[in-house]
């Protein structure tokens, strides 16, 4: 038995690395390991959780104290603990780190993609004088040139890539280990037992994601009127959709459009696609695509997302080569051509994953 720290900024069920740490947490619980998650603020205070929890606290406001207080804090700690500390999070002292993203300097790069004209140089100013995109480089590299780092953890070959070009990383230092999904709720099984568009003739589009313009929602809704009038499009996401919404009427199609908000049962929601799509300008992986995937539906999803890599044309989906609305729709109707089928194979399952991480940690 091996003692971990776990280090996460927010400790919750929900979200990317979030719910990542958390399911992994009681995946090294269920091999019988001890457990401590050391995390700014624990959102799990009202519910069950076998393991120990240490919440540091964040100093407020902003993301540049947040992020700096909790590499400072969780730093202190990893640096005098003989325990293996696995890390989602930026700190001294991680024997493995296994980041949400990728490169943070190239993660900025990509997001200024989504904008053109005078809207470019605006956005291009105000990322040069936010102190965060100085802080997580400059934290990047302390990290990776720390003598106690031993492993990242790069969730597709696109992040591996980043790494190596961005902080010149040893090669053998990258492992890649692409994210998986929890198949004991994404199955075809519970796609049968959850779908209620029986309708044949409705095609429905799923996109999903909480920052649609990065994820290329715009072209999406560019492409609905090159698409037949039996396909329909529904959107879960947070974010406010009004703009989205008037670009809808202004194509004629938000009648064809559904704004979900926030979807807490992303089974159902996934049941109820015939298609999902994810015409992204970047994502490191895209982990709705592996849950799409493993619930059966065939995918549209740029070659600039990570999850493209699970993908193979004409089998399970279409890999979009550009973010243009014609190439999107010429995708989506190619991978709503394949139909509805087990495509889980191509899908790891996360005890599959996580006992990738627990071999790694057996290295360190």
């Amino acid at each position: 038995m091996k003692s971990f720290n776990l280090y996460i900024k927010s400790f919750s069920k929900y979200g990317g690395a979030e719910s990542v740490c958390y399911r992994f947490a009681n995946y090294l619980i269920g091999k019988g390991h001890a457990v401590s998650v050391f995390c700014g603020e624990n959102r799990l205070k009202n519910e069950e959780f076998k393991g120990k929890v240490i919440e540091l606290g964040l100093l407020r406001p902003g993301r540049l104290l947040k992020s700096y207080s909790f590499y400072e804090r969780a730093s202190r700690i990893a640096l005098n603990s003989s325990d293996v500390n696995f890390s989602f999070e930026k700190i001294l002292g991680a024997d493995i780190f296994r980041p949400g993203g990728g490169s943070h300097r190239t993660f900025v790069k990509k997001s200024l993609l989504t904008a053109n004209g005078i809207s470019y140089y605006i956005n291009l100013l105000k990322e040069a004088l936010n102190p965060v995109n100085r802080l997580n480089p400059f934290l990047e590299k302390k990290v990776f040139t720390h003598p106690r780092f031993k492993y990242v953890i790069a969730i597709s070959d696109i992040v591996r890539e980043e790494l190596k070009r961005d902080h010149d990383i040893d090669r053998e230092k990258i492992i890649v280990i692409r994210n998986g999904v929890n198949k004991k709720i994404y199955n075809p099984e519970n796609r049968r037992r959850l779908r209620n568009n029986e309708d044949g003739s409705k095609k429905v589009i799923g996109f999903a994601s909480s920052n649609f313009e990065l994820k290329g929602l715009k072209q999406l809704i560019a492409a609905m009127p090159l698409l037949p009038n039996n396909f329909y499009l529904s959107v879960a996401g947070g974010r406010n959709p009004g703009k989205y919404i008037n670009l809808a009427r202004s194509y004629d199609v938000h009648h064809r459009i559904n704004f979900l908000g926030k979807v807490s049962d992303m089974p159902s929601f996934y049941a109820n696609i015939d298609v999902f799509c994810l015409p992204t300008f970047y994502d490191t992986f895209g982990s709705v695509t592996a849950e799409a995937l493993a619930m059966g539906i065939p995918v549209a999803v740029s070659e600039f997302a990570g999850s493209s890599e699970l993908i193979k044309n004409g089998i399970n989906g279409e890999i979009i080569k550009e973010i243009t609305p014609e190439r999107i729709a010429e995708s989506v109707k190619s991978a709503n051509a394949i139909g509805i089928k087990d495509f889980s194979g191509f899908v790891d399952d996360d005890d599959e994953v996580f006992e990738k991480y627990l071999q790694l940690a057996e290295r360190t």
